[in-house]
């Protein structure tokens, strides 16, 4: 053979050689490339699209691995009824009982007249009712006896009774809860002077000593 004819058949080997690589090499690639589509396949994400299961049925909506929360069920209101107040009516209201009267209420005083006598002088007083309830004071500078008939006297008489003896005169008036008789004396007695009462029926007597 000549050096010529080697020479080409040696080219031709080197040729196939080289495509015989040139396919095992692009094989190699190829079933790279499946391997990375296959592995991007397996990443897709099923909560945006479905994953179709062998039967064609879609998964259900809540992920197996979710745990479920349940709520707590409400406590249970009490059955016991409230206290119920009774309003205040006028059966269970009570109101404190009136104080008894005490003395005379008071009434009508017909006449008022004064007698002196050289011990003293008496007051003669007449009403429609009888007169229990008196009080007295003496009141200096200048020197007075007042006594007071407890109650709601009404009198229609002179208010001022005059005297020449030692007293002067009675000074009379009429208040809500009394009636009062002012003495002023023209002598003065020599200390404070106490009175005496003596009553008979619608009659009181009032004896005042001076001496």
């Amino acid at each position: 053979m000549s050096r010529t004819f080697k020479q080409w058949v040696l080219f031709i080997t080197a040729c196939v050689a080289v495509g015989f690589m040139v396919s095992a090499m692009s094989a190699s690639l190829g079933t790279t490339k499946d391997e990375v589509r296959n592995q991007l396949r397996m990443t897709v994400d099923f909560t945006v699209l479905p994953m179709v299961l062998p039967d064609g049925q879609t998964p259900s909506d809540t992920p197996p691995d979710t745990p479920v929360v349940t709520a707590p069920e409400p406590a249970q209101e009490s059955t016991v009824p409230p206290e119920v107040i009774p309003p205040e009516t006028s059966e269970n209201k009570t109101e404190p009982s009136p104080e008894p009267a005490t003395g005379d209420t008071g009434g009508h005083i017909k006449s008022i007249s004064l007698e002196e006598t050289p011990l003293g002088f008496t007051l003669k007083l007449v009403a429609d009712g009888s007169i229990s309830d008196t009080t007295y004071l003496n009141l200096t500078d200048p020197r007075r006896l007042v006594i007071d008939l407890r109650g709601n006297w009404q009198y229609r008489g002179k208010n001022v009774i005059r005297s020449d003896g030692a007293v002067k005169h009675v000074v009379i008036g009429e208040h809500s809860d009394r009636l009062r008789m002012v003495i002023h004396f023209r002598r003065l007695p020599a200390a404070s002077v106490e009175p005496q009462f003596k009553a008979n029926g619608n009659e009181l007597f009032i004896l005042v000593p001076l001496s």
